[in-house]
């Protein structure tokens, strides 16, 4: 026989094998970069803003691959690298990724009161940029235009939490097309215009903190006066509208404007040439959470003429009011893409620290009185909805008694009705107040007040009943710190088709409460709030997917 070595010279060893598998994970290692741009495709001019940082992301994946066998990418596009076992954040990062609650101790948001800066505040939420200073640096580096687009938006003409769903609507679609918002100017909002500091015109910075997205790189403004006069400079046949405000302000922007944003009712945006990274594209996943998104609706698909028109316009009367939820204004490929939409609504478009000063202060007192208290909001006077107006016995009734609210519990009564007369209740175009006792019509309760609260045994407190406290407070403030108020209550129960209860139920999500959350307007809308699914159209309620990172469905 020949010599053993001899005998088996055919077979590769094991050794042979091992050096053969590494050379062909390098070739296909050295593919991927190579062929990169096939699997994600530059994004065209109006694809997305978030573009580079998803290549970005896709670039660390294969930077990491040589160091590690994770191939893990991150889910959310705020997650950079994961880090170490050892690392502290460790588990905080881990609870971000699996949409846990994060302790108020580590959510790293602040806001400045009075000039002092406030840290350990329940009312926080959001975190600030210096909490993950590398997160937000990836998302600062976002890449300008090639050229200067505009959009220019009207307020919708109902009442603040209508404007305000516009509002956000139209941050995302400008943030993502990376057009410059030209800011409407200061003008009287519908029930929040009441004189303060000698003024009743009010902007988008009174309510909003505007400092914080102007913090923001990948965030562009541009006030409404300076961009009439670079229309005028270069066209020098156009004549300035007469005032800045009002119909003679929207009639001229509407002359100058390239295109109009279609009315979005019944439908979606979906932008095309979204990068969608591999290892994350999953086709049956992607259907699955499209058919769970559009529900019905209509694409509007962001085309060319869109994307080359240098400035679009967005009404916001008759057909083209934006009455939706942000989450479901636009469909992205990529979920991480969506889940960072929410986080930037929840970081970026968030009330001014005022309001949120001045609801931490009324919570303070209120903790002071009993550490756990509940509350109600209840919408009555100019609601178009009549079911919903209804007396404090009825609400009682709708909550089951005292499964919800123990007797002897504190409830802060949040309403537009503080007195209890229902002052602006109004029936057949007739006030409830004309109709005889006993024969009044839906939409008039019998009994205003809200007597049936005390005698079922609550003490019940209402902002008015610590103004002592907030002398200086905006008054066209108080709608929105009773939104913070609420949110911040064990159990919270508010009127349905209310977009005001529906935003507490977002920020009650955002506090980790939104499973405590109910509807007092009739026994088959009272545990809405607790369904499987997660995301719907429509203005009347919010969704899971306004807080949560989980798929569409």
């Amino acid at each position: 026989l020949p010599p053993r070595r001899a005998r088996n010279s055919g077979r590769p060893t094991r050794r042979r094998l091992c050096i053969l598998i590494i050379i062909i994970l390098w070739g296909i290692l050295i593919a991927l970069v190579v062929l990169r741009p096939h699997f994600a495709p530059h994004v065209m001019d109006h694809g997305g803003a978030l573009g580079q940082i998803l290549r970005s992301n896709f670039d660390r994946f294969l930077h990491e691959k040589t160091k590690s066998s994770s191939i893990d990418l991150p889910l959310v596009v705020e997650k950079r690298t994961l880090p170490s076992k050892q690392s502290p954040t460790s588990s905080r990062i881990e609870r971000i990724t699996k949409n846990k609650l994060i302790p108020k101790t580590q959510r790293g948001g602040t806001m400045r009161c009075n000039g002092r800066v406030v840290k350990d505040s329940e009312v926080v939420y959001w975190r600030d940029a210096g909490a993950d200073a590398e997160e937000v640096a990836s998302l600062s580096r976002l890449p300008k235009p090639k050229k200067e687009q505009f959009l220019t938006f009207e307020y919708d003409h109902g009442g603040w939490n209508n404007v305000r769903m516009g509002i956000e609507c139209v941050f995302l679609f400008a943030h993502y097309t990376r057009r410059t918002i030209v800011l409407p100017p200061a003008q009287q909002l519908y029930l929040i215009a009441k004189q303060h500091e000698k003024r009743r015109a009010f902007g988008l910075a009174d309510f909003l903190n505007v400092s914080l997205l102007s913090a923001h790189k990948g965030w562009r403004t541009k006030d409404m006066n300076s961009f009439i006069q670079t229309i005028l400079q270069n066209n020098t046949q156009l004549s300035e509208p007469r005032e800045l405000m009002g119909p003679p302000l929207w009639k001229f922007i509407t002359s100058v404007s390239d295109k109009l944003l279609p009315p979005v009712s019944r439908k979606y945006f979906f932008f095309p040439n979204e990068t969608v990274l591999p290892l994350r594209y999953n086709p049956k996943l992607l259907e699955k959470r499209h058919d769970a998104f559009i529900q019905g609706r209509t694409q509007l698909l962001y085309d060319d003429k869109l994307n080359s028109a240098t400035h679009i316009h967005a009404p916001g009367g008759q057909d083209h009011r934006i009455l939706m939820n942000f989450y479901s204004f636009a469909f992205f490929q990529d979920p991480r893409v969506q889940h960072f939409y929410r986080r930037f609504i929840r970081d970026y478009a968030r009330y001014t620290d005022e309001i949120f000063c001045a609801a931490d202060i009324v919570i303070r007192a209120l903790r002071k009185i009993n550490q756990t208290f509940y509350a109600l909001h209840v919408r009555r006077n100019d609601f178009q909805y009549k079911v919903a107006k209804i007396s404090a016995k009825q609400i009682i009734e709708n909550l089951q008694g005292h499964t919800l609210i123990p007797q002897g519990a504190l409830v802060y009564l949040a309403t537009d009705d503080p007195s209890g007369k229902c002052t602006g209740c109004m029936a057949d175009r007739k006030p409830c107040h004309k109709f005889p006792v006993g024969q009044k019509p839906t939409g008039c309760p019998e009994d205003t007040s809200w007597d049936a609260f005390y005698k079922h045994g609550w003490t019940v407190k209402k902002l008015g009943d610590f103004s002592t406290l907030l002398p200086h407070l905006n008054p066209n403030y108080y709608g929105m710190v009773d939104q913070v108020i609420c949110a911040r209550a064990k159990v919270f129960a508010g009127t349905y088709w209310s977009t005001f209860t529906g935003y507490i139920h977002r920020i009650r999500g955002y506090y980790g409460l939104g499973e405590d959350s109910y509807y007092h307007s009739g026994p088959k809308y009272l545990r809405v709030m607790q369904d499987k699914k997660n995301i719907g159209t429509g203005w009347v309620r919010e969704w899971r997917a306004g807080w949560k990172d989980e798929d569409d469905y």
